[in-house]
């Protein structure tokens, strides 16, 4: 047994326990002492059996912590920092952790003045002297530089291949945690660095870890990635300081493969000096020494014949053999499900989530280096697109494919999309495809294939012969590696046919969890295995029985076999419904007559986007059927936007829209405003031009793409805008403004439920002289911003020539003694001679906000309608406020009439002939007495009233005064043209309803109508008796 000694030619000097051994030191020992060897150690050092038994118990859920309580105990005991340092080595070593021991050396800077002049420390025991680790690592450095730190880009491009380093960016990945009773994830903080600590701080297995994974979840990239790390010594990786990394490929060997002879063939040169035997020997006799990869068991060759003995490779997976050496296996998840439970639990088990948002983002920008503009419109469309984050950009070998797509796309001119979802989908699943079929090559074969295809002078002979050269080859391994048994004998298409199938049937029953049932892997068995290889199902280990997914065999069962996404899901069902048109017309009509309401169809969106895209027949029958199920048009829009350009499609939109010439959308996406620009761009000829968009609760992320689809020439036709419910960032107001602005027959535009802050307000203001030439109607969202600017900019800048009616919300931001910075700066116009109606909502105006408002009341000179609806103003607002001669209708709904005096305001009103005012039902009873007691003072200030309509809101108990109704009969025999009477809401006595009936009888009045104004306690009958009366007299109809 190795041991540390000190040689007596050297007296050690007396240093403090605690500095020879520090905290630091001592946590780093505790968190590499797996849960198999802290115990050793502590008898190492002299601790008893109890001892240990009590700190196990205190720290059960976190053996290393309690590994290092027990090292500090044994420090605090220890007298002579000499002796103690020497027997924390030994004790390392004898418990086979030497490589521990060597960095307690190298990282102390006691162990360093030891070894520089304070003494001699012995550590021959760490090291073989017959075996050159050294040499064998530049080896291994030199094959994983040249083949295993590298990755391709696209896997069906051989001149995609860049270094690993350039463009990798961390994949997350997460342990789950067996240690509890309900198993939970947790998320490793540190991704790859923290895949071999993670497992000592939980009190999980240290030795044997396997990483999960779907197809082209970067499970080998990662590999490669740590790779890079140990040859590189990154200071995070844990790796750094590690002498030997085995990274075996199992998709090159068998069951009968032997470690030894693994690493000789494919790791190491023709002429290297290492045998097996001697590599096997070293391991096995320095298991901390070494760390093996082995990547890919899923591609493991079974044996041949039944006979053949089992190597140690497969011994070393299932823990047999090298257990104190720690391995890593990387796998996808079905092939786990064949491994033995028993096996299983002696593994950390840990899985590739995949790109989290940042790392998408990451990826992107190192992808399109110093491209910026390219890498930022991929991000923002991702952005706008939540189901294409959601399905396709967390795994990164589909990312890398959005990468492509996206550069490909703005080559060819394209503008700022990826194509149709349709195509997109193809390519992703043709390239799981290419990466299976690439996967299942002999490796050396396919590098040929690709160093021969990289040259342009390649004659056709000469790949021929290369092929002929290798084929008896590859067709003795082929035989013996399949993935899985039936792939050469079935296509893509039809192995998403038949998935599909099983799909379509989940969706139509509502049971859109994508797992397949017993009978549906009977069904078709062998697209099942395919579809697990390939990367379109995925399997849950947690939800299986542990039982194989053997051939042949019918009663054995296979439990969490799923799709991989939502997105292969539809996919597949997609592939199978276009099918069904040719094969089994009947069946298509029956799916589509189950889309009987738009809500069952939006579940179905994507898979009748992807249907629409596989075929016109298809795509043309599917739009017949929409145009019956919603009164939205955002589905329609973007199937037809997968479709096939061909006639008989857009024959088929043309009858739909013949009739309607508007569209409608429902909070729409990026890829519903891609595919409405795209509909505008086909249909804007006059006979068919669309006149009206209806757009309601767009998501802030489209609002780019919405601009976009606003193209002067493709949008001349359209007179109606609505913005409803709407956020608008900033940065997107210059765009959108100057979009709208430019359309030449835009004569509505309305953004009810929005909201706008100031920058709408300059935006108006800096617009070119010719935007807006046509609107007549603008309803504006909510405006947080000075009231002041605002009105300048909507009345007063000339932006609106022939403004004809103007509904407005603002809340100003300027105190009563603040007037905006920017306002001596902004140039004023005339208001337009056109301007007949204002109606200004829930706005709360100061001082010099309410003086603007009065001054465009005062000017617009053809002002005829006016709405206060639960506005504030400043006690200024009446006094600059001039006699509106032009004022026909006047709306006033108030809860408070402060900063309004009413019978000021309506006696500047002078030509008035309809008048409302209102109380919500928490109006103040005083402030409804002191109205009611103002108009029959104002009736005879106006001569020309012909309506008055007085309301209180429903369950207020306001009883009017007698002598105010009084007042206000006598003030109505007055009135000459007075024709409507209406009053609601407003409590009295059936005597005065009957007062107000029989003064208006005999005047011009012709409508009296009296609603909820009477209480159940009334008695109606004499009142009910003269209503009857006079409205048998046919000269007025009375209401009560």
């Amino acid at each position: 047994m190795a041991t540390l000694e000190v040689t007596d030619a050297y007296t050690l000097r007396k240093v403090n326990v605690e500095d020879a051994i520090t905290d630091l030191q001592l946590m780093n020992i505790a968190q590499q002492i797996g849960p198999e060897s802290w115990r050793l150690v502590g008898l190492e050092l002299g601790l008893r059996e109890p001892e240990l038994a009590h700190i196990e118990r205190d720290h059960r859920s976190n053996i290393a912590e309690g590994t290092y309580k027990m090292l500090i105990k044994w420090r605090r005991d220890q007298m002579n920092a000499d002796a103690a340092f020497c027997r924390l080595q030994s004790a390392l070593i004898n418990a086979k952790l030497g490589a521990v021991a060597r960095q307690l050396i190298k990282g102390s800077a006691y162990g360093i003045d030891l070894l520089g002049g304070g003494g001699i420390l012995n550590t021959s025991g760490l090291m073989e002297d017959n075996f050159d680790t050294r040499q064998l690592r530049r080896e291994l450095e030199m094959k994983y530089h040249s083949h295993l730190c590298t990755m391709r880009l696209l896997p069906w491009d051989a001149r995609s291949r860049v270094a690993v380093d350039r463009y990798f960016t961390d994949i997350g990945i997460s342990l789950e945690d067996t240690s509890v009773r309900q198993h939970t994830k947790i998320s490793l903080d540190n991704n790859r660095h923290d895949i071999f600590t993670i497992s000592a701080s939980k009190n999980l297995p240290t030795n044997r870890i396997l990483l999960q994974g779907n197809s082209g979840s970067g499970k080998s990239t990662v590999v490669a990635k740590l790779a890079l790390d140990w040859i590189t010594r990154h200071p995070k990786s844990p790796l750094k300081d590690l002498p030997l990394l085995f990274v075996l490929p199992l998709h090159k060997l068998n069951e009968t493969s032997n470690f030894g002879e693994a690493v000789r063939e494919h790791l190491l040169p023709e002429d290297t000096t290492f045998t097996a035997e001697a590599i096997d020997a070293y391991v096995k006799a320095n298991p901390r020494e070494a760390l093996l990869v082995l990547d890919g068991h899923d591609g493991m060759m079974k044996s041949k014949s039944k006979g053949d003995k089992v190597g140690n490779l497969v011994k070393i997976i299932e823990n047999k053999r090298l257990t104190e050496c720690k391995v890593l296996v990387t796998s996808k998840y079905w092939s786990v499900v064949q491994m033995k439970e028993s096996v299983i639990r002696q593994y950390t088990l840990l899985e590739m989530e995949g790109f989290k948002v940042e790392d998408t983002f990451s990826y992107i920008l190192s992808y399109f280096e110093d491209d910026e503009e390219m890498s930022q419109g991929l991000i923002r469309h991702i952005e706008a697109c939540p189901d294409l984050m959601e399905s396709l950009c967390p795994c990164p070998l589909s990312c890398s494919i959005l990468c492509h797509l996206w550069e490909e796309d703005l080559s060819k001119g394209g503008g700022d999309r990826l194509g149709t979802s349709s195509q997109m989908t193809d390519h992703i699943v043709h390239s799981l495809w290419t990466h299976l079929e690439a996967k299942n090559k002999d490796e050396d074969l396919n590098d040929g294939l690709d160093r021969i295809s990289l040259i342009s002078e390649t004659t056709h002979e000469r790949r021929l012969s290369f092929l002929f050269q290798t084929l008896s080859v590859v067709r003795k391994r082929s035989t013996k590696r399949g993935i899985v048994e039936g792939i050469p004998r079935h296509s893509l298409k039809s192995t998403m046919y038949r998935l599909g199938k099983v799909a379509l049937e989940k969706l139509v029953s509502r049971n859109p969890d994508g797992e397949l049932e017993q009978k549906d892997i009977s069904s078709c068995r062998e697209f099942t295995e395919i579809g697990l290889a390939a990367g379109i199902l995925s399997h849950n280990r947690g939800g299986s029985s542990g039982s194989p997914l053997r051939r042949g065999s019918q009663s054995e069962s296979l439990k969490g076999v799923r799709f991989s996404d939502k997105g292969m899901m539809h996919k597949c069902a997609a592939v199978h419904l276009a099918s069904l048109w040719k094969r089994n017309h009947a069946k298509f009509t029956e799916v589509l007559k189950h889309l009987k309401d738009k809500f069952v169809a939006e579940e179905f969106e994507i898979v009748l986007m992807l249907a629409c895209g596989e075929d016109a027949n298809v795509a043309r029958e599917i739009l017949q059927h929409l145009s019956s199920v919603s009164a939205s048009h955002d589905l329609m829009l973007k199937c037809y936007f997968e479709c096939p350009e061909e006639v008989s499609v857009d024959e088929e939109m043309a009858r739909i829209f013949k009739e309607k010439y508007h569209v409608t959308l429902s909070s729409p996406g990026c890829h519903t405003l891609s595919a409405l620009k795209y509909f505008l761009k086909k249909w804007s000829t006059d006979d068919s031009a669309i006149r009206k968009l209806l757009i309601s609760a767009p998501p802030l992320s489209s609002m780019w793409s919405f601009v976009e689809a606003l193209d002067r020439e493709h949008c001349k036709s359209i007179s109606t805008i609505s913005l409803s419910w709407c956020d608008f960032e900033e940065t997107d107001l210059p765009a959108l403004l100057f979009a709208l602005g430019d359309l030449p027959s835009l004569s509505e535009l309305t953004m009810p439920g929005s909201t706008i802050g100031p920058g709408f307000i300059q935006n108006i203001s800096c617009l070119p002289q010719g935007c807006f030439k046509s609107l007549e109607t603008l309803e504006l969202p909510i405006c947080t911003a000075c009231a002041d600017s605002f009105f300048r900019a909507v009345f007063w800048s000339g932006q609106f020539p022939v403004l004809l009616r103007a509904f407005l919300i603002i809340q100003d931001v300027c105190s009563n003694d603040t007037q905006h910075k920017d306002d001596d700066q902004m140039e004023e116009h005339t208001i337009s001679t056109q301007l007949g109606e204002i109606s200004l909502n829930c706005s709360t105006l100061a001082r010099y906000g309410s003086q603007r408002f009065a001054k465009t009341l005062t000017n617009a000179t053809n002002l005829m309608s006016l709405s206060l609806i639960n506005c504030k103003f400043h006690p200024d607002f009446l006094g600059q406020i001039g006699e509106l001669l032009a004022l026909r209708k006047v709306v006033l709904r108030m809860e408070s009439w402060k900063g309004l005096h009413l019978e000021t305001f309506l006696k500047k009103c002078l030509r008035l002939s309809h008048m409302e005012i209102s109380f919500p039902s928490s109006a103040r009873h005083g402030d409804v007495e002191e109205t009611l007691e103002v108009i029959p003072r104002i009736l005879p200030s106006l001569p020309g009233l012909n309506t008055m309509h007085v309301s209180l809101g429903v369950g207020c108990d306001f009883r009017a005064n007698d002598d105010t109704l009084k007042a206000i009969c006598e003030a109505l025999k007055s009135c000459k043209v007075f024709n409507k009477l209406n009053i609601t809401g407003i409590k009295m006595k059936s005597q005065h309803g009957m007062d107000i009936i029989r003064t208006c009888q005999g005047t011009s009045v012709r409508t009296i109508a009296l609603t909820a104004c009477f209480g159940p306690e009334e008695d109606l009958t004499e009142l009910r008796q003269l209503r009857d009366e006079v409205n048998n007299g046919k000269k007025m109809v009375v209401e009560c």
